[in-house]
């Protein structure tokens, strides 16, 4: 991930995102088409970044905002609470899939 031997992929995103070299596991990057577009530090939790995902899939323009470890806990908590049998398939993936 970091250094000579990095790979040409990792490279690449960091080139393209900026932000240096990538410090944990668990940093994460989102590509669109081939392309990255954000990147993520390792406190943000996957359910954080559902939005963005989303948006990429949509179609649509990933916001360029950061997030941090902790702005959508509640969002999250909120999700976790909602009744799996009311019908509502709306973000199932994010506990089947992800």
């Amino acid at each position: 991930m970091n250094g000579p031997q990095a790979s040409q992929l990792f490279r690449y995103a960091k080139e393209r995102l900026g932000g240096g070299d990538v410090q944990w596991n668990f940093e994460k990057f989102l590509f669109v088409d081939g392309e990255p577009v954000k990147r993520y530090a390792t406190e943000v939790s996957p359910s954080q970044i559902i939005t963005d995902i989303e948006d990429a899939l949509a179609g649509r323009v990933v916001s360029s905002a950061d997030i941090h470890a902790g702005d959508a806990d509640e969002d999250a908590d909120e999700e976790e609470e909602e009744d799996p049998a009311d019908g509502d398939d709306e973000g199932r993936y994010a506990e089947d899939e992800m």
